[in-house]
């Protein structure tokens, strides 16, 4: 087995406080590692360690709250603004702009005629930005209405 580090990651927490962090597989599963670094000096570095997956609302999460808790160079101001950050602002990015792209389809294609093209066009949308091997449709997709798929879609729609 080897024991490279991968899927490498860097959260700007202020000007001074910067935690970069990565993965490594182990034996057992995986881990993520974390390291604090302020004002361009390393300071400490934490792990967790997991069997098969984390459940965190973003990656790295655990790890660096970790890394605040045990940080004896850390002001308290700095450790809070360590354990309030959430970087699912930036995970989402993507599906933002997938909700805006489906509301300027919405617009354009506005005409009842307008409901096969305007499904097709959500759909391919939303499997070029989940990636079209993670979206599983219906094995009855391609018979439904389409007064239903628009239903559908605008409920994947509202989630955004």
């Amino acid at each position: 087995m080897t024991n490279k580090f991968y899927d490498h990651k860097t959260f700007k927490i202020t000007e001074d406080v910067t935690i970069y962090t990565k993965t490594q597989d182990t034996n057992y599963g995986f881990r993520h590692m974390a390291t604090l670094f302020k004002n361009s000096r390393e300071l400490k570095t934490v792990k967790c360690c997991y069997y098969n997956r984390t459940w965190e609302s973003f990656k790295y999460e655990s790890v660096i709250k970790k890394l605040a808790k045990e940080s004896k160079a850390l002001t308290e101001v700095e450790k809070q603004q360590i354990k309030s950050f959430d970087n699912t602002v930036e995970d989402l990015k993507p599906f933002k702009m997938l909700n805006v792209f489906m509301k300027i389809t919405d617009l354009m294609n506005d005409k009842p005629e307008d409901l096969k093209t305007k499904n097709e066009s959500k759909l391919r949308m939303i499997q070029a930005t989940t990636g079209k091997e993670n979206l599983t449709l219906p094995d009855d997709w391609e018979s439904l209405p389409e007064a239903e798929k628009a239903g559908r879609l605008a409920k994947i729609q509202n989630m955004l």
